[in-house]
């Protein structure tokens, strides 16, 4: 999925941004296809540790006149599963 092209769509509409991250396991979306329940092949990721260019969408997110809010869910259980506290 491209994940920047609807930054440049939607540049006019774009007000609140909520940053989350995933990792496709490809072996799964082979297996099961994209028309399978999304966790199927999709594991959520705290945001850095999954598959988004984190680095690429917030310089496309800079877009001259562009103001928004930008929000980062942190969920404790992602923490406890990868071995965090």
């Amino acid at each position: 999925m491209d994940y920047i092209q609807p930054v440049y769509e939607f540049k006019d509409k774009i007000f609140h941004i909520h940053f989350k991250d995933i990792k496709i396991r490809k072996d799964k979306l082979a297996e099961c296809g994209v028309m399978a329940y999304p966790l199927d092949f999709m594991q959520p990721k705290i945001p850095g540790l999954g598959d988004i260019d984190w680095g690429l969408l917030c310089r496309r997110l800079r877009i001259p006149g562009m103001t928004y809010l930008r929000v980062l869910k942190w969920r404790t259980g992602l923490l406890r599963a990868a071995g965090r506290k």
